[in-house]
């Protein structure tokens, strides 16, 4: 399975690991399918992993149509936060790219290197 999201009810936690290569329209179908991340007053985190994934995208108006594809499907998710890992300079620009789009949607977002990082982050 390319796209596999984990919930962690204990942590409040999604675990969304990305394998393989990776199409925008694998990432948008994913988006729009069934939530696994539980909204309402105290939402979940969200960790997207890419570090085992090829994301096939290279433009910012693709990383922006992602981002708006999110913003459609869930337009009132305002709380819980989102960290994404990728370890490649590809990678880590695209996630910056679309981290940069979400952020204007008041989304709260960073993206890391290291998986550590971003635990440290969320559980801080």
């Amino acid at each position: 399975m390319a796209i596999q999201a984990i919930r962690d009810d204990a942590r409040r936690r999604v675990v969304v690991t990305l394998r393989h290569a990776i199409s925008a329209a694998d990432v948008a179908a994913f988006i729009t399918s069934v939530a696994p991340v539980p909204g309402g007053d105290q939402p979940y985190d969200i960790v997207v992993d890419l570090r085992l994934a090829e994301i096939d995208l290279e433009t910012s108006a693709q990383a922006q149509s992602l981002a708006s594809v999110a913003e459609r499907h869930e337009p009132n998710r305002r709380h819980g936060r989102v960290a994404v890992v990728a370890d490649n300079d590809a990678t880590f620009g695209i996630a910056r790219m679309y981290a940069a789009y979400r952020e204007k949607a008041g989304i709260t977002l960073e993206v890391f290197r290291r998986i550590e990082d971003a635990e440290t982050w969320l559980t801080g």
